[in-house]
């Protein structure tokens, strides 16, 4: 398993439960695996706090405006 991974999202039945999951809350599955992205790449990194915010906020003004 890589690092920089989900478990989850790195097989066919897993990714079908999350496009799932995300259909029913009305999230967008690529938005939803940048969110998560954003996240691991920025795991145990000085000022992760403020980098991620900043990232969480890029990908859901993108969501926003796509609406």
């Amino acid at each position: 398993m890589a690092h920089n991974s989900v478990v989850l999202l790195e097989n066919e039945d897993g990714r079908k439960l999350v496009k799932k999951a995300c259909r029913d809350k009305g999230l967008h599955f690529d938005e939803f695996c940048a969110l998560v992205q954003a996240e691991l790449t920025l795991t145990g990194k000085q000022q992760r706090r403020v980098e991620l915010f900043g990232r969480y906020d890029d990908i859901l003004d993108r969501i926003q405006s796509t609406e």
